[in-house]
């Protein structure tokens, strides 16, 4: 709600909903049903993994593999720069 400048009461009148059942909510002393819980989701442009964990597992995946991208470009620097350093001592 923060991140779409939204406040408690004006997002549970979005969904329509009271403002103390998002309270309760939002403290985990209740938890909505699954199809609310999909259209907060939806509502705020998150993964219902996300209001569950505060992480969203698709996310961290894509992360994952842009890591694994950058440590093989990474080596692929380095064995192309061992290439360069080894022609340059054949020429030299």
């Amino acid at each position: 709600m923060r991140a779409h400048k939204i406040s408690q009461e004006k997002f549970a009148v979005y969904i329509g909903i009271n403002h103390n059942t998002l309270k309760s909510w939002i403290h985990f002393s209740r938890i909505p049903d699954a199809y609310t819980a999909s259209d907060i989701a939806d509502a705020l442009g998150v993964s219902v993994e996300y209001l569950v964990k505060g992480v969203d597992g698709q996310a961290a995946g894509e992360r994952e593999k842009e890591t694994l991208v950058r440590k093989n470009a990474a080596a692929d620097i380095k064995k192309m720069l061992r290439r360069i350093k080894k022609s340059t001592a054949l020429i030299g």
